[in-house]
């Protein structure tokens, strides 16, 4: 989950040969990619800096996230073609340094948090508000140059206004796999109260988000497996009705704890290792539904558990814009709350990809620029914990109620009915 990392961009100036007038070229820090391979492809350097487009909105970063995508795309995606230097990252949080032509949206100045979602806005699936559907669909970071730099563009359309309780890194470690785990739960499995759910992995950066988006639903009850005691016992901190032990037989344990029913719906973004209990557990009539496969994309099948038990299998990829939306209205009234695993200085991004392949964090790890002026203070804040999380989510639920309404009254008739009946059953238990 999220690490972050501070800049401070570097101006440099030249001469040209001929000494005519003086030719000024601006470069800025950044992690980037010359070629693909392990974590000795990372580099730490100087880029010329970015120039918005039209349409287009220059983002000078204050934060930045890592997420598993990241470990991909080093490592190279089959299909997925990258011109290098490449700059990874998809999530981050900052403010508006630039506008391009055409843009009004915003300001300069503006505080942002960035939709990692990249889309043409002109295809029918972009007119009719299916962002990740899009033909053309991409994500920041992998399609395109991230945030794991000082500066960013990104389109206009992609930029939305940070929530103002939460500090740069809080506001960058959420999107994408909050954005995720919001469409999963939401719209694709259609989760209500009074269901049970099953995530496997605790601690990563969907599950994580997908424990608390459960309980925002009034999910009950919700179980999460790790291999990790320590994770198990984080998940139950987060809200978890039981953990199971990953290395066991999960599918016989969550049949015991239901009596054999199973559960509604199963969240798995494991793939492989992970596939073959995620139909054992659901119940019949169930849904499962499925972001990714990080232990492998080729899982062991038994059809016959799907057209016995009439299973849905449901697949998701990111969410769109009203669903960002309402997932930054909850984020904002302190029911999704961002969790921090360490924060690390933008030349320490080696070690953020180390530690995320270890699998030994819970939550995001953090990128932060040294622009701000902040680089030791941040380094000092390394291993900030989700108590410190939790106790920015306490201040921010003591409006939450007032946010979550007024949040409520732009979004579409559809969205204000979900949000409602979140909004009067927070965690809410059958």
């Amino acid at each position: 989950m999220p690490c972050s990392l501070k800049l401070r961009a570097k101006r440099v100036s030249f001469k040209p040969l001929d000494g005519d007038s003086l030719l000024r070229c601006a470069f800025m820090k950044a992690i980037f990619l010359q070629r693909h391979g392990g974590n000795d492809v990372i580099e730490y350097g100087e880029l010329r800096d970015p120039e918005p487009g039209a349409g287009e909105v220059l983002v000078r970063i204050e934060a930045a996230a890592f997420n598993r995508l990241d470990i991909f795309v080093r490592d190279g995606i089959p299909g997925v073609p990258v011109s290098f230097p490449h700059v990874p990252g998809a999530d981050g949080s900052g403010r508006v340094a630039a506008l391009g032509a055409g843009v009004s949206r915003v300001k300069v100045g503006d505080r942002v948090v960035i939709q990692p979602g990249l889309s043409c806005g002109s295809c029918e699936l972009c007119r009719a508000g299916e962002q990740s559907l899009c033909v053309r669909f991409g994500i920041l970071g992998e399609h395109a140059s991230g945030t794991f730099a000082e500066l960013v563009a990104v389109p206009a359309a992609n930029v939305f206004p940070a929530p103002e309780s939460l500090s740069a890194e809080q506001a960058a470690a959420f999107s994408l796999d909050a954005l995720t785990a919001w469409r999963m739960l939401v719209t694709r499995a259609a989760l209500r109260p009074g269901e049970s759910v099953l995530i496997h992995g605790a601690g990563g950066g969907v599950s994580t988000f997908a424990l608390q988006i459960a309980r925002l639903c009034g999910a009950s009850p919700v179980y999460v497996t790790s291999r990790s005691p320590e994770k198990r016992k984080r998940a139950q901190e987060l809200g978890a009705d039981a953990t199971l032990d990953a290395g066991g037989d999960v599918g016989k344990r969550v049949r015991e704890l239901t009596r054999k029913r199973g559960v509604d719906v199963v969240v798995d973004s494991v793939g492989a290792a992970t596939w073959r209990a995620s139909l054992v557990c659901a119940a019949k009539g169930g849904r499962i539904v499925t972001c990714g496969a990080t232990s492998g994309p080729n899982p062991e099948e038994e059809i016959r558990h799907i057209f016995w038990k009439q299973l849905s299998i449901l697949g998701s990829t990111m969410g769109n814009d009203a669903e960002y939306s309402a997932l930054l209205a909850a984020v904002a009234a302190g029911r999704v709350v961002p969790v921090v695993d360490e924060v690390l200085p933008l030349a320490e991004a080696r070690r953020g990809y180390e530690r995320m392949e270890s699998g030994e964090g819970y939550g995001k790890r953090w990128r932060e620029p040294p622009h701000n002026g902040s680089l030791q203070r941040r380094r000092a804040a390394t291993s900030l914990n989700s108590s410190l999380v939790a106790a920015d989510a306490s201040r921010a639920r003591q409006n939450s109620l007032e946010d979550w309404s007024s949040a409520a009254s732009e979004a579409s008739p559809l969205q204000r009915q979900f949000m409602r009946t979140a909004g009067r059953r927070p965690g809410a238990r059958a």
